[in-house]
């Protein structure tokens, strides 16, 4: 389920060849008032852990002018591709994916619980 992906800033990113052992995928857009109101929790998320052996990722549609009201403090990406869409089912947003060395899923949700995704992470840190 590997997928490249271009982050805000140009530069591309490959999913199997990240640099720590877990990443976080976060699966949102702005047309979301859910996936929005996540991201002050995702942000306090990523402050706790920026320093762990996990990486957080942000896809999803949004505007420059959005982004200077709602900043994300995590790496952020343009929009889902074909490859993305055709390996992860995006039906429904919000979605997390927490994915571990090996690709395989160790988490996923639709209800981005950001108090279950701290002990899953805390846990996953932990055992591996």
């Amino acid at each position: 389920m590997d997928f490249e992906i271009e982050d805000i800033r140009g530069k591309k990113a490959r999913l199997y060849k990240r640099h720590k052992k877990f990443i976080l995928l976060y699966f949102w857009s702005i047309g979301c008032p859910p996936c929005i109101q996540k991201i002050p929790a995702l942000n306090k998320l990523y402050d706790k852990f920026k320093n762990a052996n996990i990486e957080f990722w942000a896809i999803g549609y949004y505007t420059q002018k959005f982004l200077e009201k709602n900043p994300f403090k995590f790496r952020l990406f343009k929009k889902y591709s074909p490859e993305i869409v055709k390996n992860y089912p995006i039906y429904v947003i919000p979605q997390v994916y927490i994915i571990d060395q090996e690709n395989l899923i160790r988490y996923h949700s639709t209800n981005v619980d950001t108090k279950e995704i701290e002990e899953v992470i805390e846990r996953l840190l932990w055992l591996y």
